[in-house]
């Protein structure tokens, strides 16, 4: 998973040049923390904009939603996930 300062992020696999799905495209705040829980099929993504959103990993989309998105009226620079 990547995180740029284009604002996007995407998932790729280890042997594998081609991304595998991109959770959101460039033209975006800057991503400022990435976070997965500890069963790794949720991920967290912050930005430069206050803005927390979260993320299915195994959705198979070609235009993947967050579940949550949450305005959270400062910089992010660190989330954490507490469960669930």
């Amino acid at each position: 998973m990547t995180g740029a300062h284009d604002g996007s992020v995407r998932m790729f696999e280890w042997n594998r040049p081609q991304q595998l799905i991109c959770f959101r495209q460039a033209g975006n705040a800057r991503v400022t923390r990435l976070y997965f829980n500890s069963q790794g099929n949720k991920c967290g993504v912050s930005d430069g904009e206050g803005f927390l959103s979260l993320w299915q990993v195994n959705q198979t989309s070609s235009n993947p939603k967050p579940y949550v998105v949450r305005n959270t009226h400062v910089r992010a620079h660190t989330h954490t996930h507490t469960g669930a």
